[in-house]
């Protein structure tokens, strides 16, 4: 609703390298302006630029930008020129919205299958076969009927170098999805609000980083507040459940800490720590019995875990 005399407020989304905008963009940004830079004037971008002179451009105007199988084209050296520039022209509470291939997947997938280079290993939804040599130095089609070579791809990433190419630039709050193909980053410059985190669809991903910067500062009982949310949408980790464990056995309700220890191992087996409260909250609890069969079970599926854990409790014991 716009109040009599004012004017609404239309957010603006900036499409780096989109190359078209014929081009679907997420649905998220139905009803913002969108506007198009790209450097190949075949598309008719709204911005003739060259995504590495982002700065040349007046600051603070955009509410997004949306970069979608661009950054790969920069070499290494350049990314951090490209990612400057969105800093440079996001508003305070703006976010970059991006998308690049998932280099080491693709090369897990190559080596798990076997599969040759240029085998394929994708459609597009046009129906183009793409191989694995295209997602590593680009789309051979499209680079040679085009005749140039920004479409060559010269960098790739992992979820770990793309986030910290993100960081160094200045975006202190990344959120980020994967699978074998793609990554998808969130970058924020400062704490996202949960209204971005609906848009985008990382709830849980943000209630998960609140939870856990309110442990570190030992604010525990948000914490558990943020675990228990995550908890209610059926989408708590093993890391949630160990915070709610944990504050359950420092608070002596050893019950409610065995009954927690378990679901965190259901979400992790192998987790060191949930092990360990597992079996210290069983003995806590009057339950030595069920203590020393869980740590037999352990040994015989892993005797070194079962030797570490029986350690730290030794060590306990003794201080």
């Amino acid at each position: 609703m716009t109040i009599s005399g004012e004017k609404s407020v239309v957010k603006k989304v900036l499409n780096v390298g989109g190359n078209d905008k014929a081009i679907p963009i997420p649905p998220c940004f139905d009803g913002w302006k969108h506007d198009l830079l790209d450097i190949d004037p075949t598309g008719n971008p709204d911005i003739l630029c060259d995504a590495r002179e982002l700065w040349k451009m007046p600051p603070r105007q955009y509410d997004a930008i949306y970069c979608s199988h661009n950054l790969e084209h920069y070499f290494a050296h350049d990314v951090l020129k490209v990612l400057n520039g969105f800093k440079l022209i996001l508003k305070k509470d703006g976010f970059a919205y991006i998308r690049v291939p998932n280099l080491l997947g693709v090369m897990q997938i190559v080596v798990r299958s076997g599969m040759e280079l240029d085998d394929q290993l994708y459609m597009t939804p046009s129906g183009d076969p793409i191989a694995p040599i295209d997602v590593v130095y680009g789309y051979r089609k499209q680079i040679e009927q085009s005749g140039v070579d920004f479409f060559a791809h010269k960098t790739g990433f992992s979820v770990s170098l793309l986030v910290r190419a993100l960081k160094q630039s200045g975006f202190s709050h990344v959120f980020t999805k994967q699978n074998n193909l793609e990554i998808t980053a969130y970058a924020f410059k400062s704490e996202p609000m949960m209204t971005h985190a609906k848009l985008l669809g990382f709830e849980a991903e943000l209630l998960s980083q609140k939870a856990s910067d309110c442990w570190d500062e030992g604010q525990f009982e948000q914490a558990i507040l943020f675990c228990n949310q995550l908890v209610g949408r059926g989408e708590a980790g093993s890391d949630e459940y160990l915070m709610i464990a944990d504050h359950a056995f420092k608070n002596n309700d050893f019950k409610n800490a065995v009954d927690t220890y378990r679901k965190a191992l259901k979400e992790d087996e192998d987790s060191f720590q949930a092990h360990v409260g597992l079996v210290r909250s069983l003995n806590m609890a009057g339950q030595e019995s069920k203590a020393q069969a869980h740590l037999k079970r352990i040994k015989k599926k892993d005797t070194e875990l079962a030797d570490l854990i029986e350690g730290m409790l030794d060590a306990e014991s003794n201080f």
